[in-house]
């Protein structure tokens, strides 16, 4: 008996283990791409154009493409794997030049916070992973209004750039946003 439940286990856990590796794959892929889209920006000059720009048309414009791609690489059905891909990488591309001024600082300074930003989102996925139930699943629908939430109120305190309503929105964008993000990290990893 106890050999076929071990056998009536497996699947299961050949599934798991399968996913993981593809989400650990996926993730490290984004990251290095991100991180190889900055390195290019910042060495060719680009970088600098983006902060000494009087224009804001080409931020604006890879924000835009950034959550097209993001929209879209989300949209896109599995089946229809290189669109997929391919909207995947204008992603973590987009995002890459939009982060490269951020060379212009201390490079050991970006290195900690990466590393500590790995190891804190690992710990949280870990945890979901191991959680006995689903309870991180539930939170999705609650985390994705409040993250909404926190967005059209961080628009609308454009508007307002010096009043009492930006610096609240700005302190619970800081603090919340990194809060939501942290369930939502561990929403997105929990096993169905």
């Amino acid at each position: 008996a106890n050999k076929s439940e071990k056998q009536e286990l497996d699947p299961d856990f050949e599934r798991i283990k399968e996913r993981i590796s593809q989400t650990y794959a996926y993730v490290f892929g984004g990251f290095t791409l991100t991180a190889g889209a900055a390195a290019a920006s910042h060495i060719s000059g680009l970088s600098l154009k983006i902060l000494t720009s009087n224009s804001y048309l080409l931020p604006i414009g890879l924000t835009i493409t950034s959550i097209v791609s993001l929209v879209s690489t989300i949209t896109i059905s599995k089946e229809d794997e290189k669109t997929k891909h391919l909207a995947w990488t204008i992603f973590n591309t987009s995002m890459g030049i939009m982060m490269s001024p951020l060379l212009f600082l201390n490079k050991s300074l970006i290195a900690q916070a990466a590393f500590i930003s790995l190891g804190v989102g690992g710990l949280l996925s870990l945890g979901a992973f191991l959680a006995p139930d689903r309870r991180f699943l539930e939170w999705e629908g609650p985390l994705m209004t409040a993250l909404t939430t926190l967005s059209i109120a961080s628009a609308v305190a454009l508007f307002f750039p010096r009043s009492a309503f930006a610096y609240g929105v700005d302190r619970a964008s800081l603090y919340g946003g990194l809060l939501i993000f942290s369930c939502l990290l561990m929403a997105s990893t929990q096993p169905l």
